[in-house]
Order: C-alpha cells, then sequence, then structure tokens
C-alpha cells in the first residue's frame, strides 16, 4: 500500500508542476498569479467534485449489497450503511455477517477503482489533445 501511495505521489506531484508550468507558460508575467490561483482552485473543486462522485459509487455499491443480502442474511445485516465498520471489529456479529459485510465493501472499492481507470483513460485521452506549442496570449491592459 505504502509503495502504490508514493507511486501515486510522485506521479500527481509531476503532474502538478507540469500543469502550473504550462498555464504560466502561455501568459506575461503580469497575469501569472491570476493563472496559478486559478489552476489551484479548479484542482480543488476537481477533488471536490471527484470524491463527491466516487464516494457515491461506493455508496450506491453498498446499498445495493445492503437491500439484497442473500436470504440467509435478512435481518442480521446493520440498519445503516455507515455501519459497514463492523467488518473490522468482530465484535457481536456472525463470522458470515462479517464476511458479507467485507465482501460488500470489497465490491465498492472494486468499483471505485474502475471509475478511476475510466477517468484516467479520458485524462490520457484529453492530454493527447492538447497542442504541443501555444503561443503566448497578450492581454490589453
Amino acid at each position: 500500500m505504502a509503495l502504490a501511495s508514493f507511486v501515486t505521489g510522485i506521479g500527481l506531484g509531476f503532474t502538478s508542476v507540469s500543469t502550473v508550468v504550462a498555464v504560466q507558460s502561455v501568459v506575461g508575467w503580469n497575469r501569472r498569479g491570476v493563472v496559478t490561483g486559478s489552476n489551484m482552485f479548479i484542482r480543488t473543486l476537481g477533488s471536490a467534485v471527484g470524491i463527491a462522485v466516487f464516494g457515491s459509487i461506493a455508496n450506491a455499491v453498498l446499498v445495493d449489497r445492503f437491500r439484497n443480502p442473500p436470504a440467509s442474511l435478512a435481518g442480521r445485516l446493520p440498519d445503516a450503511i455507515d455501519a459497514a465498520s463492523i467488518s473490522f471489529t468482530r465484535r457481536h456479529q456472525a463470522e458470515d455477517v462479517i464476511a458479507y459485510t467485507r465482501s460488500a465493501l470489497f465490491d465498492a472499492v472494486h468499483w471505485v477503482f474502475w471509475a478511476l481507470v475510466a477517468v484516467a483513460v479520458l485524462g490520457l485521452i484529453a492530454q493527447l489533445l492538447m497542442p504541443r506549442r501555444a503561443e503566448p496570449l497578450v492581454f490589453d491592459d
């Protein structure tokens, strides 16, 4: 897990620097603060929207799994999705309930990762469609 986080961090770090340099290079010195601030704002906004979308995917999968359990588990699962953390505690729960809850959490994370793969592919396509060079923008102040 640590290695995967490290590799992801390095990749995002290089992407972050490249993006800032790219937006700064197409404007004059008097506009660099504006484009840098806009870039940071949009990145933060994108993170918030991404968290909301991926959280919604995870919640939708968990809701589906908890609303449609096997007949042997009906009525024994937690009443709320927020209680899915029982799979990590083992207190007062039967092994089959814990196993089903862990399986539901696995499925939720699995779908989130597939959504991330789709976003990565779309990002790669967008990057390949970007022009290699851009002329600096000239603003009349």
